[in-house]
């Protein structure tokens, strides 16, 4: 993908409808052998014991990640601007490998493209107020055309994001969407397809049997919602007992603990899936220390640390999200937007590689930065 029309090739517009769920409404059922009823998961750490997924059960369909919609091609080839527009890229945590790749893909795409990007960091994944607070900021000192962002809560930055579209900013979300139908648009991954190829992976791996556990991000947010559910219906192709959900907020500490807990909790444990590297990587600790050597951990977002612990059989898998696609993609249609008027479908999405493993890894590793 170092082509730009290659990686042009690569985005698929999928046209949705024009109402995005307000994702504090969106519920979701797991269906449990044993029990004759329902074990309630709401958008906090949903925490089933011993929960059999029944290839019937229809666990997912309550949250409509991914619609069958039509897709289209978007561009066919990018354009430079005409101008130096002022944008701003406003990412959640500049220690997340994630972002960080965020970052390098705008930065890049800034220069081929002939706009001014600054990059302006917040000091946690969950830092609600601070992100607020640096959007407001930037609101009030002018000069700026448009806004790139990474929310940490798609409910709480409607406010501060709506303001700055009143202000003439034009705003476009990335990774995480905004609860608001007055954005340019929403630049996704396909999250929920990707996650499904990994429990479809794992059943195979498996064959079609297995306990399993799953570390969350934060489920006020789409994208660990769409990872986890993904995930599950991946799962139903097979017999699978899911042992276990909590969320670690993204944050390896947190997975390390969690994971630490549930070794001295469960034995005979088959796969621990984490919604992200940095997640795996605090459950790859957990495991080694504790001496389980037939745990396999799978992650997700495929970043250069996670595609290396892949090659040396650390971790099992990955699901890559090509953040550096992502961001050129958000830059490039920011400036069709400015200077020509376009519009865009209220979601683009990006689709996944195939899971990434020992097998194929060294192609994606000699590509990664």
């Amino acid at each position: 993908m170092n082509e730009p029309t290659d990686q042009w090739r690569l985005a698929i517009a999928k046209i949705i409808q024009p109402h995005r769920p307000n994702i504090m409404q969106r519920r979701h059922f797991l269906k449990l052998s044993g029990l004759g009823g329902l074990v309630f998961c709401s958008l906090s750490a949903c925490r089933p014991t011993t929960t059999k997924l029944e290839s019937s059960a229809t666990q997912t369909s309550k949250i409509p990640s991914t619609p069958q919609t039509q897709s289209t091609q978007l561009f066919k080839q990018e354009i430079k601007a005409t101008r130096p527009w002022n944008l701003v890229l406003m990412i959640k945590d500049e220690q997340d490998p994630y972002q960080v790749q965020l970052k390098q893909g705008a930065e890049k795409a800034a220069q081929d493209f002939g706009v001014n990007v600054k990059v302006l960091d917040n000091k946690c994944q969950t830092c609600v107020d601070l992100q607020i607070k640096t959007i407001s900021n930037a609101i009030q000192r002018g000069h700026l055309d448009g806004l790139i962002i990474v929310t940490v809560d798609s409910v709480k930055l409607v406010r501060v994001v709506e303001k700055a579209i009143d202000a003439g900013i034009s705003v476009i979300a990335i990774d995480i969407p905004i609860n608001s139908d007055r954005l340019v648009s929403f630049v996704d991954f396909d999250n929920f397809a990707a996650s499904q190829q990994l429990g479809q992976w794992v059943v195979k791996q498996l064959k079609g049997r297995g306990r399993v556990l799953i570390l969350n991000g934060v489920l006020e947010q789409q994208n660990a919602l769409e990872r986890r559910n993904g995930f599950l219906a991946g799962l139903k192709q097979g017999d699978m007992e899911v042992l276990d959900m909590q969320s670690a907020h993204w944050e390896q500490k947190e997975a390390k603990a969690i994971t630490a807990n549930w070794l001295k909790q469960f034995p005979n444990i088959d796969v621990i899936f984490a919604a992200c590297d940095t997640m795996a990587f605090g459950a790859r600790e957990a495991v080694v220390e504790a001496n389980e050597k037939k745990i396999q951990i799978l992650s997700f977002d495929g970043t250069r640390p996670a595609l290396e612990a892949v090659h040396q059989g650390a971790i099992a898998a990955t699901a890559m999200q090509q953040p550096l696609p992502q961001a050129r993609l958000a830059v490039q249609m920011m400036i069709r937007h400015l200077q020509n008027g376009e519009t865009f479908p209220p979601t683009v999405k990006i689709p996944p590689p195939p899971v990434i493993t020992q097998d194929n890894v060294q192609e994606y590793l000699a590509k990664a930065v």
